[in-house]
């Protein structure tokens, strides 16, 4: 309880969390009071793609007062590369004319079908 309490003081607008991080990556973080180091580990967690031991090995190494002001700059400004524009994996239509399959198909058939070809 006093977990989701204090989880709730720290991040009080649900949108403002990471995909990126887990629950455990939360826990891990709350004891950290200071907010611009909390911000620090949320941005490495997700550039490096930390596993919550990771963290909690870094967070224990006191990586954020060892790391000078200008690399915690940096890492504040490193970004994930923008995802794919969603209309460019999918496609809106696909044509399956060549399966000569009946119009009342069975999904099997269709699957075997598309395998088959």
């Amino acid at each position: 309880m006093y977990r989701t309490i204090k989880f709730y003081r720290l991040y009080p607008i649900v949108v403002t969390l990471r995909p990126q991080l887990s629950w455990k990556h939360y826990v891990a973080l709350i004891p950290v009071i200071n907010q611009q180091e909390r911000k620090f580990y949320e941005t490495k967690i997700v550039n490096n793609s930390w596993s919550i031991r990771d963290l909690r090995k870094q967070i224990k190494g006191n990586l954020y007062q060892k790391t000078d002001d200008q690399e915690i700059k940096n890492t504040f400004k490193t970004t994930l590369p923008a995802l794919i524009n969603i209309q460019n994996i999918f496609k809106p239509v696909y044509d399956l004319n060549f399966l000569t399959i009946a119009p009342t198909h069975q999904e099997k058939e269709l699957e075997a079908k598309i395998l088959n070809k």
